[in-house]
């Protein structure tokens, strides 16, 4: 009777599951009609800002959205068996996989990836890096950056730079702009990681390493250094699990030089460290580690980014939090300047980000939040609260405080890149869980690429010169 009982309701549960995966995915095929019919807006008229459609429209080619969902086929139905099998191979060829998955969906948009990278309007970093060497550019940047063009003036110099390192394997942009989405989804390997490591289950890395690769505004910015962001911050996650497993210090080291390098190319993505800060006390409350061994944590953390600081103030005059504060005073004074409302941004953001995102993915977090709230009285700190609970609540602590933080006000499809990688953890850890649920992860991928490549093919994220 018992085992019935318990029969009956994995059943139950698993048809619920399955429902509301149904469920995101239509409304993700509604608000792809949205855009496509021209009915939604991404930014907003009353805070002066948005990404406008165009008004020339041309017949999207057939052959890419058959090939894209093809590819998808391939990585889902066939990558999802072998990465129990053979983990390893199945990751290097899943990478190879998507990343033409990728290219490919670019090629619903109407401008060239060298159109993109050359022009000083949709990507002010590639001029600046043919100007100025390394040197010049870290030894005296807020002076420099003056001289840039408009974007790159309120940026960390990282991104300049890394058009300099791009430089050291080709001279083309075109090549550039392929080496970036290439680059770029190398984050997939540690997503891959880090969902493996805080729930040990291979389906559910797999589904938030392909998820990486067709994240909607991801592929709506190539070849932008937006899409490079990710990578920082993930590596700085990773480095954090891993001393959690191995309790080494040199992965404290590894985590206080990745934190330098993500402010360096990126500032953004700190507000992301309420989660790897959860899962540190998380790890203290539950016994996996010892007081002692945070703090030695927290110590040889800081000493790394103090030590990395320096050498660059010894070696190149540069000064990371001096540099810092001048592009956030920047921010400031471009939100006033420009007019945009930090009251019209709340709802006008989330409402962006719930498509940019992937409205699939959106709409089984929320469902997720709610599970865990509606069981609260269930968890408890000595034993309960496992990553299942851990990771979607922090990941909603960090949205709540990018909101209220309000700095980006507008244009976050671009600037939230990073927040929309997080989003795929819960709904990869979701859907893994249901019995048998490649078809129904399929249909999600293939939402998700059906709201990209439908978006691409109507709305001008990144224009190279002005369409007026």
């Amino acid at each position: 009777m018992t085992n019935h009982s318990h029969s009956h309701s994995t059943q139950s549960s698993n048809s619920h599951a399955i429902a509301l995966v149904l469920t995101a995915c239509a409304v993700g095929i509604l608000m792809t009609f949205l855009v496509y019919s021209g009915n939604f807006t991404f930014g907003s008229y009353i805070g002066i800002w948005v990404y406008r459609y165009f008004e020339e429209t041309y017949t999207l080619p057939r052959w890419i959205p058959a090939l894209s969902l093809a590819l998808l086929i391939i990585s889902v139905f066939i990558g999802g068996r072998y990465i129990h099998i053979r983990e390893t191979l199945t990751l290097a060829l899943g990478l190879v996989n998507t990343v033409v998955i990728q290219i490919v969906m670019r090629f619903a948009y109407r401008f060239s990836l060298t159109e993109l990278v050359v022009s000083d309007r949709s990507n002010s970093f590639y001029i600046p890096a043919r100007q100025y060497s390394a040197h010049e550019i870290l030894a005296d940047y807020n002076a420099l950056a003056s001289t840039f063009p408009p974007h790159a003036r309120t940026n960390m110099p990282g991104k300049v730079l890394f058009f300099d390192f791009l430089g050291l394997f080709t001279e083309s942009p075109e090549v550039m702009g392929y080496l970036i989405i290439i680059i770029s989804s190398l984050g997939g390997l540690l997503l891959y990681s880090i969902c493996r490591r805080l729930f040990q289950d291979r389906t559910a890395a797999y589904y938030a390493f392909t998820l990486y690769a067709i994240i909607p505004c991801r592929i709506f910015f190539f070849p932008l250094m937006n899409t490079v962001t990710p990578l920082f911050m993930l590596a700085l996650f990773a480095a954090v699990l891993s001393f959690l497993e191995r309790k080494t210090i040199l992965y404290a080291w590894l985590a206080g030089a990745a934190l330098y390098i993500m402010v360096f190319f990126e500032p953004l993505p700190l507000t992301t460290g309420l989660i790897p800060a959860w899962f540190l006390i998380h790890a203290v409350l539950t016994k996996k580690i010892e007081k002692l061994d945070l703090i030695k944590f927290t110590l040889h953390f800081i000493l790394a980014f103090l030590v990395v600081y320096l050498i660059f103030i010894a070696v190149f005059s540069f000064d990371l939090f001096s540099t810092f504060l001048f592009i956030l005073g920047d921010a400031t004074h471009f939100n006033d300047l420009a007019g945009r409302s930090y009251r019209v941004w709340f709802g006008e953001n989330l409402k962006e980000f719930f498509y940019s995102a992937g409205t699939p993915i959106l709409v089984i977090f929320v469902y997720t939040v709610a599970l865990i709230a509606s069981g609260w009285k269930e968890l408890n700190i000595s034993g309960r609260w496992m990553p299942d609970a851990v990771f979607p609540l922090s990941l909603l602590a960090t949205l709540a405080a990018v909101v209220l933080i309000g700095i980006n006000r507008g244009e976050i499809s671009r600037l939230w890149i990073y927040l929309a990688v997080l989003f795929q953890i819960p709904a990869a850890v979701f859907i893994a869980k249901i019995e048998k649920s490649g078809a129904l992860f399929f249909l999600v991928a293939g939402t998700l690429v059906i709201q990209t490549l439908l978006a691409l093919h109507r709305v001008g994220f990144v224009v190279p010169y002005s369409l007026n």
